[in-house]
């Protein structure tokens, strides 16, 4: 189970990300009360008051280090700078699950790694799994042998539902409010329905891969909007997309928690069916 929160792409050596982890990501606010909030964690029923008093301290669900840390340590998940809702609660996503930087994730998200075995005469845990005593062991797969992997900059809408069959949800995604999710989700891509499946992508192959080549999500918000903000409000093409990859260097210890990126794969266009979010005043965050 990771100790902190790391940077290091999903599919880099284990030592690669040991190292990265040995250091706190600058992004994120970490305060002087943090080892005295990560002690008290050591005891269960103090962790929830731990974690609001994180919160608290630390900016909020955006900008908080040591609830990351509280996430990876006590609950084997790690989540990235400024992304916020339920996969910042614990557990919503199974051990070994990773989430990147800038996701939106609405309100009643499901993640289930594990199926009930309908193949056989029963399907009841009973029969199953161990943990309820009637066999010895499970015969079936654990859930963190089927780790979820969330890219950056997700938008994931409310009441969606992450089944097994679903590992990967790519860089820029979004989850329409609603989704039953089976299968892995292409980056770039509006996805929506009873089983999920593509609506349309978001860009032009073009302009994927310019966003995908700029990495704007290594930067901290300040830095992107010093350098390039009016990149960040225009309409999304090839040469908006390389202003934010020529704005700057990527501080030091913003890394690129979230899956390795993958190329966009082409979806069917039927409309939109994206889920819409907010802020609330003061900079609580919500999505519907």
């Amino acid at each position: 189970m990771p100790e902190e929160p790391s940077d290091a792409p999903f599919d880099s050596p284990p030592a690669g990300r040991a190292a990265a982890a040995s250091a706190p990501d600058v992004s994120l606010r970490r305060s002087p009360l943090a080892p005295l909030l990560l002690a008290l964690c050591r005891v269960r029923w103090l962790r929830a008051p731990a974690r609001r008093l994180a919160l608290g301290l630390e900016g909020g669900a955006f900008f908080s280090a040591t609830l990351r840390t509280i996430l990876a340590r006590f609950h084997g998940v790690e989540v990235g700078a400024y992304s916020y809702g339920d996969l910042l609660r614990p557990g919503v996503l199974p051990p070994g699950s990773r989430a990147g930087r800038y996701c939106s994730v609405g309100s009643g998200l499901a993640v289930r790694r594990r199926n009930h075995p309908f193949e056989r005469i029963s399907q009841h845990p009973f029969f199953y799994d161990a943990a309820f005593g009637f066999v010895a062991r499970d015969s079936i797969p654990a859930e963190a042998e089927n780790p979820l992997s969330i890219g950056h900059d997700v938008w994931i809408g409310v009441r969606v539902t992450i089944l097994s069959g679903c590992r990967r949800i790519g860089n820029g995604a979004v989850v329409a409010a609603g989704a039953v999710v089976t299968r892995d989700v292409p980056p770039y891509t509006v996805v929506g329905g009873v089983p999920a499946r593509p609506i349309r992508r978001r860009f032009d192959a073009a302009t994927a891969q310019a966003v995908e080549a700029s990495r704007w999500w290594t930067r901290p918000p300040e830095a992107l909007l010093a350098d390039a903000g009016e990149a960040l409000t225009a309409p999304a093409d090839p040469a908006v997309a390389a202003r934010l990859g020529a704005a700057g260097l990527p501080d030091s210890r913003s890394g690129s928690l979230g899956p390795h990126p993958v190329a966009p794969r082409a979806a069917t266009a039927a409309g939109s069916g994206a889920p819409r979010g907010s802020a609330r005043p003061g900079g609580q965050p919500r999505v519907r």
